[in-house]
Protein backbone atom coordinates (compact mmCIF):
# COMPACT_ATOMS: atom_id res chain seq x y z
CA UNK A 1 0.00 0.00 0.00
CA UNK A 2 1.42 3.78 -0.60
CA UNK A 3 1.80 6.42 1.74
CA UNK A 4 -1.05 8.82 1.62
CA UNK A 5 1.58 11.35 3.08
CA UNK A 6 4.36 10.95 0.64
CA UNK A 7 2.53 11.95 -2.67
CA UNK A 8 -0.34 14.06 -1.87
CA UNK A 9 -2.91 14.58 -5.15
CA UNK A 10 -2.53 17.96 -6.58
CA UNK A 11 -4.15 20.02 -9.62
CA UNK A 12 -2.72 22.59 -11.85
CA UNK A 13 -4.88 24.92 -9.44
CA UNK A 14 -3.72 27.48 -6.82
CA UNK A 15 -6.94 26.99 -5.63
CA UNK A 16 -6.42 22.92 -4.99
CA UNK A 17 -3.74 23.75 -3.14
CA UNK A 18 -5.47 26.02 -0.43
CA UNK A 19 -8.70 24.21 -0.64
CA UNK A 20 -6.48 20.70 0.24
CA UNK A 21 -4.31 21.92 3.18
CA UNK A 22 -6.93 22.18 5.29
CA UNK A 23 -7.97 18.69 4.57
CA UNK A 24 -4.92 16.58 6.00
CA UNK A 25 -5.72 17.69 9.53
CA UNK A 26 -7.24 15.31 12.00
CA UNK A 27 -9.34 18.24 13.17
CA UNK A 28 -10.73 18.28 9.32
CA UNK A 29 -12.18 15.26 10.05
CA UNK A 30 -13.85 15.66 13.10
CA UNK A 31 -15.40 18.75 12.21
CA UNK A 32 -16.56 17.45 8.73
CA UNK A 33 -17.58 14.32 10.22
CA UNK A 34 -20.43 16.91 12.38
CA UNK A 35 -21.47 19.08 9.74
CA UNK A 36 -24.22 18.67 7.53
CA UNK A 37 -23.27 17.68 4.26
CA UNK A 38 -25.44 18.89 0.92
CA UNK A 39 -27.35 16.22 0.24
CA UNK A 40 -30.66 15.89 -2.07
CA UNK A 41 -31.97 18.57 -4.17
CA UNK A 42 -29.70 21.17 -3.00
CA UNK A 43 -26.75 18.85 -3.61
CA UNK A 44 -28.35 18.24 -7.16
CA UNK A 45 -28.53 22.06 -8.05
CA UNK A 46 -24.98 22.17 -6.60
CA UNK A 47 -24.01 19.58 -9.53
CA UNK A 48 -25.45 21.45 -12.73
CA UNK A 49 -23.56 24.97 -11.19
CA UNK A 50 -20.31 22.72 -11.76
CA UNK A 51 -20.93 20.16 -14.00
CA UNK A 52 -17.08 20.00 -14.53
CA UNK A 53 -16.93 18.12 -11.05
CA UNK A 54 -17.57 14.77 -9.34
CA UNK A 55 -19.69 14.62 -6.67
CA UNK A 56 -17.32 13.43 -4.46
CA UNK A 57 -15.05 16.24 -5.66
CA UNK A 58 -18.25 18.62 -4.49
CA UNK A 59 -18.16 16.87 -1.15
CA UNK A 60 -14.81 17.44 -0.62
CA UNK A 61 -14.94 20.46 -1.10
CA UNK A 62 -17.44 21.15 1.11
CA UNK A 63 -15.54 19.60 3.99
CA UNK A 64 -12.16 21.56 3.33
CA UNK A 65 -14.67 24.65 3.22
CA UNK A 66 -16.45 24.13 6.32
CA UNK A 67 -12.80 23.11 8.52
CA UNK A 68 -11.62 26.70 6.92
CA UNK A 69 -14.33 28.58 8.36
CA UNK A 70 -14.79 26.50 11.76
CA UNK A 71 -18.00 24.30 10.56
CA UNK A 72 -19.72 28.06 9.69
CA UNK A 73 -21.83 28.96 6.79
CA UNK A 74 -19.17 31.47 5.46
CA UNK A 75 -15.97 32.37 4.97
CA UNK A 76 -14.53 35.92 5.67
CA UNK A 77 -12.12 37.71 3.61
CA UNK A 78 -9.25 37.15 6.84
CA UNK A 79 -9.99 33.23 6.54
CA UNK A 80 -9.46 32.81 3.04
CA UNK A 81 -6.37 35.04 3.08
CA UNK A 82 -5.10 33.06 5.94
CA UNK A 83 -5.61 29.51 4.31
CA UNK A 84 -3.73 30.81 1.09
CA UNK A 85 -1.16 32.23 3.43
CA UNK A 86 -0.39 29.10 4.98
CA UNK A 87 -0.91 26.88 2.27
CA UNK A 88 1.92 28.94 0.11
CA UNK A 89 3.66 29.37 2.79
CA UNK A 90 4.03 32.78 2.26
CA UNK A 91 2.86 36.32 2.93
CA UNK A 92 3.49 37.66 -0.93
CA UNK A 93 0.14 35.54 -1.62
CA UNK A 94 -2.35 38.14 0.76
CA UNK A 95 -3.29 40.51 -2.31
CA UNK A 96 -3.88 37.82 -4.84
CA UNK A 97 -5.93 36.23 -2.41
CA UNK A 98 -8.03 38.96 -1.24
CA UNK A 99 -8.74 39.57 -4.60
CA UNK A 100 -9.74 35.97 -5.49
CA UNK A 101 -11.51 36.22 -2.79
CA UNK A 102 -13.39 39.13 -4.54
CA UNK A 103 -14.13 37.27 -7.46
CA UNK A 104 -15.33 34.31 -5.25
CA UNK A 105 -17.71 37.07 -3.63
CA UNK A 106 -20.03 36.99 -6.27
CA UNK A 107 -23.17 38.87 -4.03
CA UNK A 108 -20.64 41.41 -3.17
CA UNK A 109 -21.92 40.43 1.15
CA UNK A 110 -18.42 40.96 2.29
CA UNK A 111 -18.36 36.90 3.02
CA UNK A 112 -17.98 33.99 0.38
CA UNK A 113 -20.75 30.97 1.18
CA UNK A 114 -20.22 27.19 0.02
CA UNK A 115 -21.98 28.24 -3.12
CA UNK A 116 -19.97 30.97 -4.33
CA UNK A 117 -16.78 29.20 -3.32
CA UNK A 118 -17.56 26.19 -5.74
CA UNK A 119 -18.62 28.26 -8.28
CA UNK A 120 -15.31 30.04 -7.86
CA UNK A 121 -12.83 26.47 -7.95
CA UNK A 122 -15.15 24.93 -10.63
CA UNK A 123 -14.48 27.88 -13.05
CA UNK A 124 -10.34 27.83 -11.70
CA UNK A 125 -10.34 24.21 -11.85
CA UNK A 126 -11.56 23.59 -15.58
CA UNK A 127 -8.99 21.85 -17.51
CA UNK A 128 -10.89 20.85 -20.30
CA UNK A 129 -9.49 23.25 -23.97
CA UNK A 130 -11.96 21.83 -26.01
CA UNK A 131 -14.80 23.54 -23.95
CA UNK A 132 -14.31 26.87 -25.30
CA UNK A 133 -17.25 28.76 -22.91
CA UNK A 134 -15.72 27.51 -20.00
CA UNK A 135 -12.23 29.10 -21.09
CA UNK A 136 -14.00 32.19 -21.69
CA UNK A 137 -15.59 31.75 -18.14
CA UNK A 138 -11.96 31.09 -16.87
CA UNK A 139 -10.18 34.24 -18.54
CA UNK A 140 -12.95 36.53 -17.48
CA UNK A 141 -12.38 35.53 -14.21
CA UNK A 142 -8.46 35.86 -14.35
CA UNK A 143 -8.93 39.55 -15.45
CA UNK A 144 -11.64 40.14 -12.99
CA UNK A 145 -8.54 38.76 -10.22
CA UNK A 146 -6.45 41.70 -11.05
CA UNK A 147 -9.03 44.21 -12.55
CA UNK A 148 -9.55 45.71 -8.74
CA UNK A 149 -11.54 48.49 -9.43
CA UNK A 150 -13.88 46.86 -11.76
CA UNK A 151 -13.56 49.63 -14.24
CA UNK A 152 -13.42 46.65 -17.30
CA UNK A 153 -9.44 47.53 -18.00
CA UNK A 154 -6.12 46.69 -16.34
CA UNK A 155 -4.13 49.61 -15.53
CA UNK A 156 -1.04 50.13 -14.54
CA UNK A 157 -1.29 49.62 -10.66
CA UNK A 158 -3.29 46.86 -11.23
CA UNK A 159 -0.70 45.58 -13.52
CA UNK A 160 2.16 46.14 -11.31
CA UNK A 161 0.30 43.66 -8.78
CA UNK A 162 0.04 40.82 -11.39
CA UNK A 163 4.05 41.48 -12.01
CA UNK A 164 4.87 41.43 -8.13
CA UNK A 165 2.51 38.60 -7.15
CA UNK A 166 4.26 36.54 -10.08
CA UNK A 167 7.35 36.89 -8.87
Amino acid sequence: MGDKQSKPKEKDSTHSKARGMSSNSSSSKRRGSHASKPKGKYLKELHKQVPNMKMDEIMQSYEDFKQSTNGKDKMSKQDFVEVYTIAFGSNSVAQLAENIFNTFDADNSGLVDFQEFLIGLSITESSDPNDKGNMMKKLKWAFDVYDKDKSGSIDRTEMRLIVKVRV
